[in-house]
Order: structure tokens, then sequence, then C-alpha cells
């Protein structure tokens, strides 16, 4: 079985190439996953739980990246074996950066199946493994827009903390005219940053509305630190 096609990721070559080599990132977004252990260099032994029509069970197997060409191409090794038969794959990913900014993934490779899973029809097979590497690669594209707006998240909260001490060290060495903006606000300008959230709570999240919901809250955030920081130099310069 031949398999073939292009995917268009919304990051840069780099940010693409580091999910697409990240193990972790295998364990999280690969349909089926149940465990991926690393055993070698670039290898790994892992469980994967997949149905094909009635034809459903466990696979144990081993997955290996070979022919690196960081941040380019490589090849992807799998083999699996299990009750309903067994699967060996080999496929080549290559990647190349589009004038917007945007990264188009090719592949293409072979696999082969045995076993109960090959009696299901080759059509059948066809589109159901199709739709598993659409869902994983759809699940990697969600994996770097969470990994974005954790880095973005925690680069404000930096901000913040970095302002307020800049604030708190000037009022110790300026004073307030009394009766103006009120003595609370002024001994602690800036609040304290809200909860942040864990890059595994945004991965729950990042799925369609749900990632302008946390891009417009990490705009707001931005936009709020650079407020308050205007704020403290005006009343700093009384």
């Amino acid at each position: 079985m031949k398999i073939t096609g292009k995917y268009t990721f919304d990051a840069s070559q780099q940010e693409v190439w580091d999910v697409l080599t990240d193990p972790q990132a295998f364990a999280q977004v690969v349909p089926g996953v149940e465990r991926f252990e690393q055993v070698g260099e670039d290898e790994w032994a892992s469980t994967l739980n997949v149905g094909l029509a009635a034809v459903k069970g466990t696979y144990q197997g081993k997955v290996s990246m070979k022919e690196k060409n960081p941040i380019s191409s490589y090849k992807l090794h799998l083999e699996g074996k299990g009750t309903p038969g067994f699967i060996n794959g080999e496929g080549i990913l290559e990647l190349s950066e589009n004038p917007d900014g945007t990264t188009l993934l090719s592949y293409h490779g072979e696999a082969q199946i045995g076993g109960m899973i090959a009696s299901v029809g080759q059509r059948l097979v066809d589109g159901a493994a199709k739709s598993m590497i659409r869902q994983a690669f759809d699940g990697f594209s969600n994996e770097i827009q969470a990994r974005k707006i954790h880095k973005q998240m925690h680069e404000v909260a930096q901000i913040h903390a970095s302002q307020a001490a800049v604030a708190l060290e000037n009022q110790g060495a300026s004073t307030q005219p009394e009766g103006q903006f009120g003595t609370t606000a002024y001994q602690n300008p800036i609040a304290p940053p809200p909860h942040l959230p864990t890059l595994d709570e945004i991965r729950a999240q990042v799925k369609g509305p749900a990632v302008l919901q946390y891009v417009l809250a990490g705009a707001g955030a931005v936009l709020g630190v650079m407020l308050i920081f205007l704020l403290v130099r005006r009343l700093l310069q009384r």
C-alpha cells in the first residue's frame, strides 16, 4: 500500500521540525498510542490500539527515525504485531517553508499489512490510513499552537514581574504628593499576575475557537502590562 500526501502547518519550518521529532509529541497526538518509550537512539517501543471496521486490537511494535537532515527531512520506520495481524511501514517526511511563512510537509512511503486486518479490503484500509494520518498531523499542528501560546504567556508573566520590580524599586526612591491617586494603589501599583495555565491545560483547549480565546487572552495581558507600566512611569515622574 502506497501512502503519499501533503499537509500545511501554520508555523515556521523549525517549529514543525521540532515537534515532528519530539517523542513526547508523538505520544500526545498520534491516534491510538498507549505507550511510547525510548529503547535506543531515535528508536522507541510503542503500543498502539487501532481498529479498522470490525477488526480492532492492540499492536506492540517499534518506531524509529533515520537519515535525519535537520530541518528538512527524515525517514520514519514503524513495525507492529498483534492479534489482528501485522503492520510494517516506512516513509520519508520532507519539509519546505512557503513564502507566507507556513510550512509544507510532503510525505511518501509504503506499508504492508497482513492477518485479519488485511481482510478488511484495500479501499477501506486506504481510507482509514489517510484519516489516521490527517488526525496525527492535525494533532501536531495543535501541539505547535499550544506550545506557542504557553511560551507567549510565560514571556508576558516575565515582563510583568520585571516591570513590577522596577516600579517598586523606583517607588522606594520617590515621594508621592499626598492626596493623588491613593496611597494603596501607589504602594502596590502592579497587581500579581493571574494563574498561568499549564501546557497540558492549553493542549486540552487548543481546538478550534479555543485557540482564539487563548490568543486574545495573551494579547490582552501584553496590553495590560504596557498600560500599567506607562501609568507607573507617569506617577514616578510627578
